[in-house]
């Protein structure tokens, strides 16, 4: 949650650990030419958030603070991105409650988006594409719009697998919308809800598992 991070981002980190400190620390390596694919000793975690550090670092100096620059930035355009979208999808009413709720973490996870900024940017890069794909259903996309949507969702692979809980949703979108009149409208659509309150639910948890 923004709200919840804004006074530990600039004033105190209390959690601050070994899973924040890879990241900056693979960024301290990246500045001086050493360079890793992906985070040291896994494969299943890119080195996005370590890039992006590299030239923070650079110009903010190497501390905790620039550190969470990262993920509060990111916490602010998920925010964001997540208010167009709903407004898009189910109007400002239902848009403008869900921003805020995701906003104020409970306090059973405030500590959690701290740890990794895959937290943070794993749902960021998930969101770009839900509104890609709402971009895409108004009409033909032209072929840069098309393989503006692949680098993101290859970016996003390369980043977290758990990017499939928003493409398992676009994709069952495009199967309901696909099927046209040929299809039991009310179990369709109830699929697609269900896929769209699924990966919701767990933009409001900000990432608290990550399959490992």
């Amino acid at each position: 949650g923004a709200i919840g991070r804004w006074p530990l981002t600039f004033w105190h980190h209390p959690f601050y650990n070994s899973d924040t400190a890879v990241p900056d620390l693979m960024a301290r390596h990246f500045a001086a030419g050493e360079w890793s694919v992906y985070f040291w000793g896994q494969s299943y975690y890119g080195v996005l958030d370590s890039l992006i550090l590299m030239p923070l670092f650079k110009f903010f100096g190497q501390s905790p603070q620039t550190s969470q620059l990262v993920p509060f930035v990111g916490s602010l355009l998920l925010l964001g991105l997540l208010y167009h979208y709903l407004c898009r999808t189910e109007g400002r009413s239902a848009a403008l409650p869900a921003t805020l709720l995701l906003a104020v973490p409970p306090l059973v996870l405030i500590g959690i988006p701290y740890t990794t900024y895959i937290y943070i940017l794993g749902p960021l890069l998930g969101m770009v594409q839900l509104l890609w794909w709402e971009r895409m259903k108004r009409g033909p996309g032209s072929l840069k719009a098309w393989f503006a949507g692949g680098l993101v969702a290859g970016i996003s692979w390369y980043y977290t697998h758990f990017i499939l809980l928003f493409w398992i949703g676009i994709l069952l979108d495009a199967w309901v919308r696909a099927l046209g009149d040929h299809r039991p409208r009310f179990v369709w659509r109830e699929m697609a809800a269900s896929a769209k309150r699924l990966t919701l639910a767990f933009l409001h948890l900000e990432g608290s598992w990550v399959p490992r």
